[in-house]
């Protein structure tokens, strides 16, 4: 069954994805800080144009004003976290279709 058939994903109920491959994993609070660091910074991509687009990686400088008023402290633990997201979603965006 494709994704788009199973329930959870149609209708985008939490309560009908109980049990399904799809459902989204709980969050562990001490990712907390770093789930909501990635939404405020999900804008801020270098990117480069070419025949495609492509996208190079975060904008640092960025990443460090928007934790700063976040009140959040880029310890090294949370920069490899950040970085690890970063690496995943630029191998997906740039792999070729």
């Amino acid at each position: 069954m494709a994704k788009q058939d199973y329930p959870c994903y149609k209708n985008r109920s939490a309560s009908s994805c109980n049990g399904c491959e799809f459902e989204r994993p709980e969050l562990d609070p001490i990712n907390y800080d770093i789930w909501y660091l990635w939404g405020a910074i999900s804008t801020q991509w270098r990117t480069a144009v070419g025949e495609r687009l492509v996208f190079v990686g975060l904008d640092y400088v960025a990443l460090y004003a928007v934790a700063e008023t976040l009140d959040i402290e880029i310890t090294p633990a949370i920069l490899a976290k950040i970085r690890l997201l970063e690496l995943s979603y630029i191998s997906r965006k740039n792999a070729k279709k």
